[in-house]
């Protein structure tokens, strides 16, 4: 399924995503049935291919789960857009693009739009969550990448002096990338977000402390962070299986609620 937005310079971009649907989603778009509906935001320097399982374990349990392909988001994206003009802001866009497309589906309830997120993906949700927050109504997060804004300010300083690419985790990124992290600080933008925020963190990851997410707790208004005891960035094993149950079960009450 493919979405589109227009970007900065008029560009015209296409999105794919990949469409999942429980059974019976197709005979609720006509018996005006509309279902919980959550939307993948991947990892930096990948697609969406990457949160699958997830997706389908997720649509297993009855839920409409749409996978997007950033514009750039990785070598192997899908959608169009290529890494040296992508950034969080340009993400954020993606997936705001993607959650107006699927708000219009017959088979969404739009009171039930939560967004799911890893790593970078995880902070581009945030982003677009406390931004509108009277339309996503739930977030969780796995090991958010909230560390990006202070990497930016450790490499950049004040930002006088930007590089118009350099590599990033073994990926090459444009001057954009590093602009708009030094300019976006999740934390401020935490408080505006009302609805229920589940946080998921290993507390031996390499790349985002687990004090990131002990201190995003704190930011949003109404967070539970559940601490995953040796997991590093990124879960496997008997850590996927338990991230998948938390996520379910969170999503499973906050629909309850709606």
């Amino acid at each position: 399924m493919w979405c589109g937005r227009t970007a900065d310079d008029g560009t015209r971009l296409k999105i794919y995503g990949e469409l999942h649907l429980p059974d019976g989603a197709q005979d609720a778009a006509f018996t005006h049935l509309r279902l919980p509906t959550v939307i993948m935001a991947h990892p930096f320097g990948v697609d969406g291919r990457s949160m699958d399982v997830y997706a389908q374990l997720l649509c297993d349990a009855g839920m409409v789960v749409y996978n997007v392909d950033f514009c750039g988001g990785g070598p192997r994206a899908r959608s169009d857009g290529d890494m040296l003009h992508m950034s969080v802001e340009t993400e954020a866009a993606d997936l705001w693009a993607v959650v107006g497309a699927m708000a219009e589906e017959p088979f969404c309830d739009p009171g039930r739009l939560f967004l799911m997120g890893a790593s970078q993906g995880a902070f581009v949700a945030t982003l677009v969550a406390c931004r509108n927050p009277h339309v996503v109504r739930a977030l969780a997060l796995m090991y958010p990448a909230y560390v990006l804004h202070d990497d930016a300010r450790r490499r950049f300083g004040d930002g006088t002096e930007l590089p118009e690419s350099y590599d990033m985790m073994g990926c090459a990124v444009g001057r954009r990338y590093a602009a708009d992290a030094l300019a976006c600080d999740p934390y401020v933008e935490m408080p505006r977000f009302s609805g229920d925020v589940l946080l998921m963190q290993g507390d031996a990851d390499p790349i985002v402390p687990l004090a990131f997410a002990e201190r995003a707790a704190g930011a949003f208004p109404h967070a539970r962070l559940e601490r995953f005891v040796g997991a590093g960035h990124g879960f496997s094993g008997d850590d996927l299986q338990r991230s998948f149950s938390c996520a379910r079960d969170f999503f499973r009450e906050v629909s309850v609620r709606a």
